[in-house]
Parts: structure tokens; C-alpha cells; sequence
């Protein structure tokens, strides 16, 4: 029901399905996200809305792509600047470092490993909260479940790092 809520609240909505593991790297994964944006760009006004205003969201694995490509402008390259707007839901490896040294093996072997690779360089690479500080979105709304103490204390880290940089978050 979500583009049928967005259109009748005056917001145009679109939607891409990222290649998950193993068929495209995190780096991938963010890139498609950053072609999808200037793509979407490049369409709006025959989809009739403002090229500089995105809000780009995302749940889980796409939580951390959306923070990513939010902190990291290599990823969406000329589309950076429009958006305007981020809000990663129930994200829980902003941190990929932290978040590989509190996770338990089942977690840290089965999909952090998997994803983030045990390179402590690139896992850093990777890290929303780590980039925090260089060009960022502006305005972000974190949200996670309670159910998941680990979203939590990554979306609250994140948080701060923003805020630290200027950016309004909640």
C-alpha cells in the first residue's frame, strides 16, 4: 500500500529490488542504489516530480544501503545532493566493526562474514557511522524495533555520529 499512501500524500514513490549476497557485493548493492537514483533523476519530470528532492528509505539489509549511500557520496554521485532525507528502519550494522565484535557467532558467521568480509579496512569502508562526518543527508529519521536491543545501539550510535556532523536526526 505504500505508493498508493505516498501518491495521495503529494509524494512520488518508487521502489527497486537490490541484488542481495551471494549475487552482488555491499559495494554493488550501493552502486545499483546510486544508478537507481540518478536513473529516477533523470525521469522526473515525466513522472512529474522535483529531481532534487528524494527521500530515500530502506528495511534492514536496505537500511544500511540507504545510510550508506547517505553518508558516502561515491555510491549515488550526482544524485547525492537531492537527497534530502533518509530513514534507514531496523538497521543494525551501521557500525560493520562494532557490530562484528558484539554479534554472536551465529550472527557474525551466517550474515554479518558473509556481507562485510573480515577485513577490518573494508568492514570500516562499509560503515554509515564511520563516514558520518564527511557529506552527509541532512535530515534523518532512524527507526528500529525493541525487539532488537543490537538496531537499537546501532541506530543510536549513528545518531549521535550525525548529530555530531550537523545533521538532524531523530
Amino acid at each position: 500500500k505504500k505508493p498508493e499512501w505516498y501518491a495521495q500524500h503529494g509524494w512520488a514513490f518508487a521502489s527497486i529490488g537490490y541484488r542481495m549476497l551471494p549475487g552482488a557485493p555491499v559495494e554493488e548493492q550501493a552502486r545499483d542504489v546510486g544508478r537507481a537514483l540518478v536513473k529516477l533523476r533523470a525521469e522526473a519530470a515525466r513522472l512529474g516530480f522535483d529531481p532534487d528532492r528524494i527521500l530515500l528509505t530502506g528495511h534492514s539489509a536496505g537500511a544500511h544501503l540507504a545510510a550508506l549511500v547517505s553518508t558516502d557520496p561515491q555510491y549515488a554521485g550526482s544524485a547525492f545532493t537531492a537527497i534530502k532525507g533518509t530513514i534507514p528502519i531496523d538497521g543494525a550494522c551501521y557500525d560493520v566493526v562494532a557490530q562484528m565484535t558484539q554479534s554472536g557467532a551465529f550472527m557474525r558467521k551466517r550474515t554479518y562474514e558473509p556481507a562485510f568480509g573480515t577485513e577490518p579496512a573494508r568492514q570500516r569502508a562499509l560503515s554509515p557511522t564511520i563516514h558520518a562526518g564527511g557529506p552527509d543527508v541532512r535530515d534523518w529519521l532512524l527507526l528500529y524495533t525493541t525487539a532488537r536491543e543490537d538496531a537499537r545501539l546501532q541506530s543510536d550510535a549513528l545518531s549521535t555520529a550525525l548529530r555530531r556532523a550537523g545533521a538532524n536526526t531523530e
